[in-house]
C-alpha cells in the first residue's frame, strides 16, 4: 500500500510500508476538525494523519520534516522493537465469555465503573466533540451535564466520601490530542487543566471543582477520587520533563509525591526539544493507584511507548511496571496497547490489552497479581473489547466487531475501528465471571 502525505504538499513523500494488522492499516477515527498535523524526520519513518479521510495511519515520510510543527502525532511508533510483534504471538487462545447485554454504546470510548455506575465518552454525531454518559440498571443511559470536549474525557469512577460514587475529570485551557492505536488521549502537550468532580447519586447534581491544598499553579489531569482521597498528575514543573503523580489522603492536607514511570530520554540525536512524560489514564484503589505512563519523543516517534504501572499509596512506597504489557508500535508490523487500568483491592492491576501480532487485531480482558510476574488473560471469542471497566467481580465493556474495511472509502488500507466512532454496532455488555484464565507474560 501507499502512505500519503498529511497534507498533500508533496505527493511523492508517500512510501510503500508494512502493514501493522490484518495485512492492512488499523486506523482510529478522529474528528475532522482537530488541527492538521505534518511530518517530521525520525529514522525515515514517521506517523502521519490522514485528516481529511479522519484516518489514522503509519507512513513513511521523511520528506516532508519541514512543515507545520503543530504536530498532532497520532501512533507512538517504537522503531527499537521491529521484530518484537512477531516473537508476541497469540498469547491466549479465544474462549466464551458469558456477557448480558446492556446499551447501546456506539462512539464509545474510555469506560469507567463503581458502585453500579457506568461512565463513558460518546462521539456526538454530527459535532466531533465527546459527551459524558452514564449508564446504571435503574434509569439506563443519561448524558451527564458536563459539557461537550474535543477529545474524550478523562473521567473516572469512584466511591464517593459518604456513599454512591463519583465522576472525577479534569477541564483543560488546551486540551491533550488524540494518540495511539485505540484511542487514548496524550496529556503531555496540555496545559491549564482543573480537575473536576460529580456527585452520580443525585439527577440534579451538578460538577463542582476539586479543591485541593496545594494544588494552585498546577495543571491537573486524569483526577481519582476514593472516598475523601484524590489522584491526580500533574503538568511536569517548569524546567522539568516529567509528569508527577500525587496523591492527596485528604484534599485538606497537602499532596505526597507517589514512584511514576520511567524517565524521558532522547533516544536519537535528532531530538530538538526535550522529551516529555505524561499519563493517559489512571485508578486510584484502596492500596495502590494504578496508571498507563506515557514516553513521549518529539516529534512522537521513538522511544518505549505506553508503560502500564502501579504505585503504592505509601510515601516512598514502591513502584512496579508490569512489563509485559509494554505498549509500542512497531515499525515493522504489529502493536500492543494496555488500557483501562484498573487497581485491584489487593494491590494488583486489572487492564485491558490489545495487541496485533501482524495477522489480526486481538483484546483481552487481563489482570496481574501483586507480587506475580504473570499475566492472567481472557480472550472473548467472536467480538473485540474495545473498552473495559472492572468493578469487585464484574467488568462491563465494550463489545464490537472485528474492524473491516469501509467500502464508502474505495480502499482495504484505511479501516476504522468500531466504537470509536458512531453507526457502528458496539455494545455495553457485563460479564459477572472470566472463564479460567491462562497465564502469560515473564
Amino acid at each position: 500500500m501507499r502512505a500519503a502525505c498529511p497534507h498533500r504538499i508533496d505527493p511523492s513523500c508517500g512510501r510503500s510500508v508494512p502493514a501493522v494488522s490484518m495485512s492492512s492499516t488499523i486506523t482510529a477515527v478522529l474528528p475532522r476538525t482537530s488541527p492538521p498535523g505534518g511530518c517530521h524526520q525520525l529514522a525515515d519513518r514517521e506517523a502521519g494523519a490522514d485528516w481529511r479521510s479522519r484516518r489514522v495511519t503509519l507512513s513513511c515520510a521523511a520528506r516532508c520534516r519541514d512543515m507545520s510543527p503543530r504536530v498532532l502525532a497520532i501512533i507512538l511508533v517504537t522503531l527499537a522493537v521491529p521484530t518484537a510483534a512477531h516473537a508476541e504471538g497469540s498469547r491466549w487462545s479465544p474462549v466464551d465469555v458469558p456477557a448480558t447485554d446492556l446499551a447501546d454504546a456506539a462512539g464509545a470510548v474510555a469506560p469507567s465503573a463503581a458502585r453500579g455506575h457506568v461512565v463513558f465518552s460518546r462521539l456526538m454525531p454530527g459535532t466531533e466533540h465527546y459527551e459524558l454518559v452514564e449508564w446504571t440498571a435503574e434509569r439506563g443511559l443519561r448524558v451527564l451535564p458536563v459539557g461537550e470536549r474535543a477529545v474524550p474525557f478523562d473521567a473516572d469512577v469512584g466511591p464517593g466520601a459518604t456513599s454512591g460514587a463519583v465522576v472525577s475529570y479534569s477541564r483543560c485551557a488546551k486540551d491533550g490530542t488524540l494518540s495511539y492505536i485505540l484511542p487514548t488521549v496524550d496529556f503531555s502537550r496540555a496545559r491549564g487543566c482543573r480537575p473536576y468532580v460529580l456527585d452520580l447519586r443525585r439527577a440534579d447534581a451538578r460538577p463542582r471543582p476539586l479543591r485541593l491544598a496545594g494544588a494552585t499553579g498546577l495543571s491537573l489531569t486524569t483526577p481519582s477520587v476514593r472516598g475523601g482521597s484524590v489522584a491526580a498528575v500533574a503538568a511536569p514543573a517548569r524546567g522539568t520533563t516529567s509528569a508527577r503523580v500525587l496523591r492527596w489522603r485528604r484534599m485538606t492536607q497537602a499532596p505526597v509525591r507517589l514512584r511514576g514511570g520511567s524517565p524521558p530520554k532522547c533516544s536519537y540525536a535528532s531530538c530538538r526539544t526535550a522529551p516529555r512524560t505524561s499519563v493517559d489514564a489512571l485508578d486510584l484503589g484502596p492500596r495502590s493507584v494504578a496508571f498507563l505512563w506515557r514516553l513521549s519523543d518529539p516529534p512522537y516517534g521513538a522511544g518505549q511507548g505506553v508503560e502500564l504501572r502501579s504505585s503504592s499509596l505509601r510515601p516512598g512506597g514502591p513502584g512496579r511496571q508490569v512489563s509485559s504489557a509494554q505498549g509500542y508500535v512497531s515499525g515493522a508490523c504489529g502493536f500492543r496497547q494496555p488500557l483501562s487500568p484498573s487497581a485491584g483491592g489487593g494491590g494488583g492491576v486489572s487492564f485491558l490489552l490489545a495487541q496485533s501480532p501482524c495477522e489480526e487485531l486481538q483484546t483481552s480482558l487481563a489482570r496481574q497479581r501483586v507480587g506475580v510476574k504473570s499475566i492472567l488473560g481472557t480472550r472473548p471469542a467472536g467480538a473485540l473489547v474495545y473498552g473495559a471497566a472492572f468493578e469487585a467481580s464484574r467488568v462491563f465493556w465494550l463489545r464490537g466487531a472485528p474492524p473491516v474495511p469501509d467500502a464508502s472509502e474505495g480502499s482495504d488500507d484505511d479501516i476504522p475501528v468500531p466504537c470509536a466512532t458512531t453507526g457502528t454496532a458496539c455494545r455495553l455488555v457485563v460479564s459477572r465471571s472470566l472463564p479460567p484464565s491462562g497465564a502469560a507474560g515473564r
